[in-house]
């Protein structure tokens, strides 16, 4: 059954309104920071781009990591509170396991998404697989709902 004209042209307007509220040109860049990569103890490094002193008003994130670690580095127990966290491993795995009876592995190409309420404290401890390279986004806790297509 084919739609009436009426229809097709609320479709039209749409698209026309898309159009006309899309960005037409490009921003200019104002400002540009190096993120360096650091050495943190024995087979770990970070680059730490957003929760830098330059960069600390980019409400909700609290913080954008590049990890890079290998044995003997590693996290011991450490809280984790209060915060949205998705990390993307971009090479390696690792296992880790929580005292609130979570855990699982992530592997290259896997995304773990996180969610702790201010009032809980969670602690995380971790296994190597392999060496592991991963991003980890920060964000204060929010309504978001988070959603990946694969």
């Amino acid at each position: 059954m084919r739609g009436s004209d009426s229809d097709e042209d609320a479709a039209a307007a749409e698209i026309d309104d898309e159009e006309e509220h899309s960005v037409r040109r490009p921003r200019a860049v104002v400002q540009k920071f190096m993120c360096e990569r650091k050495a943190v103890g024995d087979g770990f490094a970070l680059r730490r781009s957003i929760g830098r002193p330059e960069l600390q008003s980019l409400d909700p994130f609290i913080s954008l990591d590049e990890f890079e670690f290998s044995r003997p580095a590693g996290f011991s127990d450490h809280p984790h509170r209060g915060f949205e966290n998705v990390t993307y491993m971009l090479e390696g795995g690792l296992s880790y396991h929580d005292f609130s009876g979570h855990k699982g592995t992530i592997n290259t190409g896997d995304v773990q998404v996180r969610s702790l309420q201010a009032q809980q404290l969670s602690q995380v401890a971790c296994e190597y697989i392999t060496d592991v390279h991963v991003l980890s986004l920060k964000a204060k806790n929010q309504t978001y709902i988070w959603v990946f297509n694969g």
